[in-house]
C-alpha cells in the first residue's frame, strides 16, 4: 500500500536522484551524494579547505552511543589529513576519520585502547571526486569508498568496548581536535551527513546545527594551476585540478633526446577516428579508442543501442500514424465487406433464393396448431410447412374436384343422393342469394359449388359424370376471369353472406376431420336411442322439460 506513493504520475517520487521509502500518504527520499531536497532536485555545493582551515560545529542532538554512521564526497591531492574528528567529553575516547598515506582509514578509542582500520588498493589522493562511507556498530567498523563492494570496502572489529558518548559540542570537519596536531584538510568537501543529517557547511546554523568556529572554508572547487604555470611552446597547458602538465598540441607526440623535450606530428592530427579517440604509437602509426556503440579500425561502424532516455523522432511517429491510419481502413473495409456479403444472402436467400442457394433450407418457424373447438393434446402438434404455403382460395378447379370426389365416393349417383353435395343452380345468374322453388323458398350454400341437374343435360351415369368431372378440370385463362368475376358479384349484391373462401376451414368439419362435427346432436348414439332417451327424461321431472324440449326440436329439424 505505501509502494504507490513513491511512483508519481508513472514517474519515481524522488527522480533518478534518491531512493524513495514510502509512507501512509506521502514519501521520504534518501538522495545520493551530492544532492539534497524533499525529491532530491538541489545540488549540493562545494566548498574549499586551504590546508590552514576547519569547521567547529555544536549540535544540539545527542548521537548514540553505539552507532554513527558518517558520508562526506572529498576531493583532494593531499597524501595525509583529517576529515572528521569526533571526541568524547573526556576526551580520552575519539573517532576520526583521515586519509592516511593517500588510503582511508579510521582511528579510533572506545575505552579500550588506539585501534585503526585502514581500506587498501583505492588511493584518495588523485585529485577526483570520492564518495566515502564510515559506518559503526558497537565495535565493528565498516569503511565504503565510492558505494562498496569488492575491493571498495571493508569491516573489521578489533577492540572490545562497544560504546562511545561523544561531546555534541566537539564535532571538528577539516582539521583534529585539539588543533595543536595539525592535520588539516586541503582540498574539497561537499554533502556532509552525520547519522543521516545534513551539517551544513557554510557556516550558517540550521537544523539542529550550529557553528563554533569556521576558518579557511570558501564557496566553490576551483582549480587555477595553469595561472600559475606557464609551458613553453609548443606545449600547452593542461589544469588536471590543482596541478598542471605540459603536452603537445593534438595529434602530436612527445619525444624526448639530449637536448629536452620536443613534440613530433603524427597521423593523429588528421582526425582520422570519426567518433574515437587517437592515440598515436609512432608518427606514422596509430590506433582508434571508439566509444559506446562504434566499431571498426576508424569508429565508422554504427551499432544500434539502447538507450531509456531516447525519444520517437518526427519520422518514426508520422510512419506509426501511417500504419495506424491503414489498419483502421482496413478494418472498415472488412467492416463494410461483411455487412455487404451479410445484406445480400439475406436478399437472396430469404426472398429470391438464387442458384448457388440452392439447399437452404425454410428458415421460418413452425406454427403450433391449436384446434379452436377444444383443447387437448392436438393443440400442442406441430403445424405441417406445407400447409401454410397453400392458398387460402381454392382454384374453381380444386373446388370442383373435390366436391364431385366426394359425391362419387359416399353416395350412389342419384339423383336424391346428389343433392346432399351440391345443389341445383337456380334460374337466375349464379350467386343469387336465394332461388324459389316449388316447395318454397330455399337458401343456396355458398359452401358448396353449385352442380347442373340432369335435365340441363347432365347425366345420373357415373361414369358421365366423371368424364364430366375430368373435363371440368381443364381451366383456362378466361374460365378464371369468369368464375372471380362471379365472386366479386355475388359479393357486391349479396353483402350479407359471406364468400366461400371464408367458409374454407368450416368445410372440413365433419368427415376428414381431425377435430370432428360441432353438432352432439347428430351423433350415432342419439339417432339409435332418441326414444328411449325421451322416456327417461318424462321419468326425471318437471326440471328436465327444457332438455326434452330441445331434443324434440332437434329431431323435429333433423339435424
Amino acid at each position: 500500500m505505501t509502494d504507490n506513493s513513491c511512483v508519481n504520475m508513472g514517474f519515481p517520487s524522488c527522480g533518478t536522484r534518491g531512493r524513495c521509502h514510502g509512507e501512509w500518504g506521502s514519501f521520504s527520499c534518501q538522495c545520493t551524494p551530492g544532492y539534497s531536497g524533499h525529491q532530491c532536485e538541489k545540488e549540493v555545493p562545494e566548498y574549499s579547505f586551504d590546508g590552514r582551515s576547519h569547521i567547529h560545529f555544536q549540535l544540539a542532538f545527542t548521537l548514540p552511543a553505539r552507532h554513527t554512521q558518517v558520508q562526506v564526497l572529498v576531493r583532494t591531492r593531499k597524501h595525509s589529513s583529517c576529515i572528521l574528528s569526533l571526541l568524547s567529553k573526556e576526551q580520552n575516547e575519539y573517532l576520526k576519520l583521515e586519509i592516511y598515506q593517500g588510503l582511508l582509514s579510521v582511528f579510533y578509542n572506545l575505552g579500550d585502547g588506539d585501534f585503526n582500520l585502514t581500506l587498501p588498493s583505492y588511493r584518495l589522493d588523485n585529485g577526483e571526486w570520492h564518495d566515502i562511507d564510515l559506518d559503526r556498530h558497537d565495535n565493528e567498523m565498516t569503511l565504503r569508498l565510492d558505494g562498496g563492494g569488492g575491493r571498495r570496502e571493508v569491516t573489521g572489529s578489533p577492540g572490545r568496548s562497544r560504546e562511545i558518548v561523544i561531546d555534541p559540542a566537539v564535532v571538528m570537519l577539516g582539521n583534529s581536535f585539539p588543533s595543536g596536531h595539525n592535520k588539516s584538510f586541503q582540498g574539497c568537501m561537499r554533502d556532509l551527513r552525520l547519522n543521516g543529517r545534513f551539517i551544513p557547511l557554510d557556516g550558517q546554523a540550521r537544523e539542529g546545527v550550529s557553528v563554533v568556529s569556521s576558518q579557511g572554508v570558501s564557496l566553490g572547487c576551483s582549480s587555477d594551476s595553469c595561472r600559475k604555470n606557464q609551458c613553453s611552446p609548443p606545449f600547452t597547458c593542461v589544469d588536471l585540478w590543482r596541478i598542471h602538465e605540459c603536452r603537445c598540441p593534438p595529434g602530436h607526440m612527445v619525444k624526448a633526446n639530449s637536448t629536452g623535450k620536443f613534440c613530433v606530428y603524427t597521423l593523429c592530427a588528421s582526425r582520422p577516428c570519426h567518433k574515437g579517440t587517437c592515440v598515436a604509437q609512432s608518427p606514422s602509426k596509430f590506433t582508434c579508442h571508439c566509444p559506446e556503440g562504434y566499431r571498426g579500425p576508424h569508429c565508422e561502424v554504427t551499432l544500434a543501442i539502447y538507450r531509456d532516455d531516447v525519444g520517437l523522432s518526427f519520422s518514426s511517429l508520422f510512419a506509426i500514424c501511417i500504419c495506424f491510419m491503414a489498419l483502421l481502413v482496413l478494418l472498415l473495409g472488412i467492416f463494410l465487406y461483411t455487412r455487404w456479403r451479410s445484406y445480400k444472402g439475406l436478399k437472396e436467400g430469404v426472398y429470391h433464393v438464387s442458384a448457388h442457394h440452392d439447399g437452404w433450407e425454410d428458415i421460418r418457424e413452425n406454427v403450433l396448431n391449436y384446434d379452436e373447438e377444444g383443447g387437448g393434446e392436438e393443440d400442442q402438434n406441430a403445424y405441417d410447412m406445407a400447409e401454410l404455403q397453400k392458398s387460402l382460395q381454392p382454384s374453381p378447379a380444386q373446388s370442383v374436384q373435390y366436391s364431385r370426389s366426394l359425391a362419387i365416393h359416399h353416395h350412389p349417383p342419384s339423383q336424391q343422393k346428389q343433392q346432399h353435395f351440391c345443389q341445383p343452380e337456380p334460374l337466375s345468374r349464379v350467386g343469387t342469394a336465394t332461388t324459389t322453388t316449388s316447395s318454397g323458398t330455399a337458401t343456396i350454400r355458398r359452401d358448396v359449388p353449385p352442380c347442373r341437374s340432369p335435365a340441363q343435360g347432365q347425366t345420373a351415369n357415373p361414369s358421365r359424370a366423371a368424364q364430366l368431372a375430368r373435363k371440368s378440370l381443364s381451366f383456362s385463362s378466361q374460365d378464371l376471369a369468369r368464375y372471380l368475376c362471379e365472386i366479386i358479384r355475388d359479393a357486391d349484391q349479396h353483402p350479407e353472406t359471406a364468400p366461400f373462401d371464408s367458409l374454407q376451414v368450416f368445410s372440413t368439419e365433419g368427415g376428414g376431420s381431425l377435430a370432428g362435427s360441432l353438432s352432439s346432436f347428430s351423433s350415432v348414439g342419439l339417432e339409435e336411442g332418441t326414444a328411449a332417451g325421451h322416456e327417461c327424461l318424462k321419468e326425471w321431472g318437471p326440471r328436465f322439460e327444457k332438455l326434452k324440449a330441445l331434443y324434440e326440436r332437434a329431431e323435429g329439424s333433423d339435424l
